[in-house]
């Protein structure tokens, strides 16, 4: 049976949902992913998302959860490769990948379900091979990360 949660979120009965963003732009090397450090929540229903140390979704109970995220690099080149991952316990476990065709800003958005045991984590990765710092944009609309639990 489906219930209203707050936030006009729909469940089964759970409540382990959170939905994190990024307020100000984090500067990404082109040398090796790096993992998006989220600083705000719109929502964190169970409180288990870490803001501050690990910058990571911690389950506080076994299920599948959905994941959905988003993020965009500003000023990246043609032919340069961008891609954004869902990782779990340390292992990427979804990726995905764009060539940006000019040097506009390039979003990139992911979406998986991913089986959890308690004490498991997410988080979210990102990479450029553009030669040098670019920044990851912030705003709630493109660089996110929403959790909710499934099953």
């Amino acid at each position: 049976m489906w219930a209203s949660g707050s936030k006009g979120v729909a469940s089964a009965g759970y409540t382990s949902r959170c939905s994190v963003y990024l307020s100000g732009n984090q500067s990404i090397n082109d040398t090796n992913p790096a993992k998006v450090e989220f600083d705000t929540a719109e929502y964190d229903e169970d409180l288990e998302f870490d803001l501050t140390t690990n910058n990571r979704f911690v389950a506080a109970e076994a299920g599948l959860y959905h994941v959905s995220a988003g993020s965009r690099i500003s000023n990246c080149g043609n032919a340069d490769l961008i891609h954004g991952s869902i990782y779990v316990n340390g292992s990427e476990v979804r990726k995905s990948e764009i060539s940006p065709q000019d040097s506009a800003p390039v979003s990139n958005n992911i979406s998986g379900d991913v089986w959890l045991e308690a004490t498991e984590y997410i988080e979210l990765w990102v990479y450029h091979n553009e030669v040098g710092v670019r920044p990851l944009e912030s705003d709630p609309s493109i660089t996110f990360m929403d959790i909710h639990r499934v099953q």
